[in-house]
């Protein structure tokens, strides 16, 4: 899957409330591929961190699959936000994309890159 694809399918799944946890577990692990972060537009890149994280924000187990690793949400989170949150890190996004990204950033509880977090901040 191309990184358009995998932010096209969180999307998706985000607006049909949709949370399956073996299901975003291998998609999370599919995009820290380091050919699919390479290959990320800014606005891929916050795509993917706000429908991931509103995915998350749903209720756990909403479809009835329990989670082989339960403490897997939070640590590949993280590692989703330091891998793509430096794609974030341009003037090329719409008010919609930086409002998007910082939600996501806030929702996530990430703290790790607030400099990423200050700059969308000063893009709005």
């Amino acid at each position: 899957c191309s990184t358009a694809e995998i932010a096209n399918f969180l999307w998706f799944a985000s607006i049909a409330r949709w949370r399956h946890e073996g299901a975003l577990e291998a998609l999370g692990q599919r995009i820290l591929d380091p050919r699919v972060i390479d290959n990320c537009t800014p606005k891929l890149a916050s795509r993917i961190l706000a429908t991931y994280t509103s995915i998350l924000s749903l209720p756990k187990n909403i479809a009835g699959t329990p989670s082989a690793n339960d403490d897997f949400p939070r640590g590949l989170t993280s590692q989703l936000f330091h891998s793509y949150g430096g794609h974030l890190l341009t003037s090329k996004l719409s008010p919609a994309e930086v409002s998007s990204a910082l939600h996501a950033y806030a929702k996530a509880s990430y703290f790790h890159d607030m400099g990423i977090f200050d700059h969308l901040v000063s893009m709005m």
